[in-house]
């Protein structure tokens, strides 16, 4: 059975979503009264990753393309694409609070469920070769940006240069 969201489901999320756009102050003191060795720390730098901001907005983007194809009747897609939009808000409007990226990334890292589970439901087969290409494509673009920077002193994945990428 398909449950649709109800009132208090989107007061909520507004609600938050307002706080996280207004209550900044309130939400820094409160986790800096809990977590004391976060303020000030190399952790309270306020950074986004727009890559992964990047990322989940065309992921967000095909979902809704694909809504009634894939999405409307499949209740763990549908979880899914939720984490996503909650990775986004958390990207977007929680990068004052330490650690932010990370929790983000924990929330959109479901899209290795999401992805092919909105692809194979895809029902115009020339639209479904277009958007698996483009997923292949964007996410090889990633990886070799990610393969880039790993001896950056911030990722720290390759300690050293090599010799593929010097």
């Amino acid at each position: 059975a398909v449950r649709e969201l109800k009132k208090w489901h989107l007061v909520a999320a507004g609600g938050m979503g307002a706080l996280l756009l207004f209550g900044q102050d309130v939400i820094r003191k409160v986790l800096f009264a809990i977590y004391p060795y976060y303020e000030n720390s190399m952790y309270d730098n306020g950074q986004i990753s727009y890559i992964n901001l990047g990322k989940v907005f065309c992921v967000l983007i095909l979902c809704l393309i694909c809504y009634k194809d894939c999405l409307r009747e499949d209740v763990i897609a549908r979880f899914y694409c939720f984490l996503n939009v909650a990775g986004f808000v958390v990207f977007c409007c929680g990068g004052f609070v330490p650690e932010t990226t990370r929790i983000a990334y924990y929330m959109i890292i479901s899209q290795i469920f999401l992805l092919p589970r909105v692809l194979l439901n895809i029902k115009n087969k020339g639209f479904q070769i277009f958007c698996t290409w483009g997923v292949v494509v964007a996410f090889a673009i990633y990886f070799t940006k990610l393969l880039f920077n790993m001896y950056d002193i911030n990722i720290r994945l390759l300690p050293y240069l090599n010799w593929i990428f010097q």
